[in-house]
């Protein structure tokens, strides 16, 4: 998650458990139901990150389950798979919330 936008995509692995890109996973964009995407979101609020990988993983009967939430996630995989700048989106996203403090602080001072 990066602010309120969601960018998606799953790995998997058929010789490991472990889907890291880097130990021979592969990734691949897939889209997600609203409901999905908002326990991401919320996975991330509660940890109080505006910048964050959340990790989900389905059960059996499709329920999804939140694994971690990445402070420092990883976000080449990211990027080649779904063609997006993502380095360009968090830059903004920070920009955006150092402009929003300074409104803050400077009405703060007032």
């Amino acid at each position: 998650t990066i602010g309120d936008d969601a960018l998606v995509m799953a790995r998997t692995n058929r010789h490991d458990w472990r889907t890291n890109i880097s130990l021979g996973g592969s990734a691949e964009a897939v889209t997600l139901d609203a409901e999905t995407i908002d326990l991401a979101r919320r996975a991330a609020a509660v940890t109080g990150a505006t910048l964050a990988g959340v990790d989900l993983l389905p059960d059996g009967d499709g329920a999804m389950y939140v694994l971690e939430v990445n402070a420092a996630p990883g976000w080449r995989a990211l990027a080649g798979t779904l063609n997006v700048d993502v380095s360009r989106r968090v830059l903004d996203h920070l920009r955006q919330v150092a402009a929003s403090r300074e409104k803050t602080n400077a009405a703060s001072i007032c």
